[in-house]
């Protein structure tokens, strides 16, 4: 964290005096018999810098490891990359993450033993507390829709999944919204999926097959539901 206030130091105070740094006077108009103004600012500037520093902190949201990974694929895998071979084209990534969870049964402590629980029982939307962080399953789409899936731990025993989606927007032939963030998304469902956690990319293990389904609300009064599948597989890993 002190490393993080130093560089936003370092960038908040070179906004500072950035114009007058580059022969700019960001002051307009001065009163030449103002002899105590440079001092003034300066003290002013620096607990300008220290509020904008407290605010900053406070404003950061602090990601998890599985978390900072997802971002990474997200920013790696573009939106709208393979519409070539897609009916629907894609306008960027949704805002806005799917998250939801899946309570585990003590029956079925294996990795393998998901496909039995996520076809016994509907995801709930937030999620649940772990005990610990594990290495997270993640797969994509074809069109680079992303999931991933992390266990919860209670201890040492699996009590659930956490599932967060990123989903890329659609937009029909005719320019209409089909995915979009103005459209809430709901209902999600799973048709199976398969964890295999022998094959790793190193920071993450695959999910070698996924199938989704959600419905995509319509806006307003007017219009209709739009529900869509998704298949997801495992993200070949880089060897250069």
């Amino acid at each position: 964290m002190r490393s993080l206030q130093f560089v936003a130091l370092m960038l908040l105070a070179a906004v500072s005096v950035g114009p007058s740094f580059f022969g700019q006077n960001s002051r307009g108009l001065a009163s030449e018999d103002c002899i105590n103004c440079e001092v003034q600012g300066s003290v002013s500037d620096s607990k300008n810098i220290e509020s904008n520093i407290s605010k900053l902190s406070k404003s950061l949201s602090s990601l998890t490891k599985n978390e900072r990974i997802f971002a990474d694929l997200k920013n790696k895998f573009q939106c709208g990359d393979n519409d070539f071979a897609s009916i629907s084209k894609s306008k960027g990534r949704l805002k806005k993450d799917q998250k939801y969870f899946i309570k585990n049964d003590s029956m079925y402590p294996e990795t393998d033993d998901a496909q039995f629980i996520f076809a016994m029982n509907l995801p709930s939307e937030g999620r649940l507390p772990s005990s610990k962080s594990d290495k997270p399953f993640i797969g994509k789409s074809f069109h680079n829709d992303l999931l991933m899936v992390e266990k919860v731990y209670s201890d040492r025993d699996v009590v659930g999944f956490n599932i967060t989606i990123s989903y890329c927007s659609a937009f029909s032939e005719e320019d209409k919204k089909l995915i979009h963030d103005d459209r809430e998304l709901k209902e999600l469902a799973f048709g199976g999926i398969s964890l295999d956690d022998d094959n790793t990319c190193g920071i993450f293990n695959d999910i070698d097959g996924a199938q989704t389904a959600m419905v995509s609300k319509k806006e307003g009064f007017f219009g209709s539901h739009f529900p869509f599948q998704t298949s997801f597989s495992a993200i070949d890993c880089d060897l250069e």
